[in-house]
């Protein structure tokens, strides 16, 4: 069940992800005219609709009965709004990948809701497969995450330790050859 609900609302955010790797803000949609960006509010009200038990904590945040929590992030910042480093953005509890190297750019976080749970994603069922630049790893402390180049959890990237961080993907080397950048497709986040 709480795989088929992370499954489903994975769904919801692919478009996101993918709209976000693949086109520069303002990049022109077939025909000419400009693709408009998909916004916090839209993906979050879509997440809701699609699931009624979940509800809606704070304006980037959503909630599942189980803990299960998506952060949403895909605004720019209010006029007059303060907007510090991407790396201090990612909330406790959560494992944030962001498509910019120095975590730049909008992102999505992932939390398992507790402590000592983990849970596996297959990024292709966000279309965040091959998406990141950067990540902040702010879970639990004695807690690690996996990375892997492919979708069925095998061809080992690399772990991050909780309250780690890598920002720029670029300069680190995979276990299994090359660098992590625009690699990762799936993971375990503990």
């Amino acid at each position: 069940m709480v795989n088929r609900l992370i499954r489903s609302v994975a769904c919801t955010v692919a478009a996101v992800a993918v709209t976000l790797a693949a086109a520069s803000p303002g990049m022109a949609a077939p025909g000419g005219a400009r693709a408009p960006e998909p916004t916090t509010d839209g993906v979050v009200a879509k997440i809701l609709a699609e699931h009624p038990d979940a509800v809606r904590a704070n304006r980037h945040d959503v909630v599942f009965p189980d803990g299960t929590r998506v952060s949403v992030h895909l605004d720019a910042p209010a006029v007059g709004e303060a907007r510090v480093s991407g790396q201090y953005d990612c909330l406790y509890g959560a494992l944030c990948l962001f498509p910019n190297k120095d975590f730049g750019g909008k992102y999505i976080g992932w939390d398992t809701g507790a402590a000592n749970t983990c849970r596996d994603f297959d990024l292709t069922r966000w279309s965040a497969s091959n998406w990141a630049s950067s990540i902040v790893n702010n879970r639990p402390s004695g807690t690690v995450s996996t990375f892997w180049d492919n979708t069925n959890s095998t061809g080992l990237i690399g772990y991050q330790h909780a309250y780690g961080f890598r920002q720029n993907l670029a300069f680190d080397t995979a276990s299994i050859g090359g660098t992590w950048d625009n690699r990762i497709s799936s993971m375990r986040v503990c």
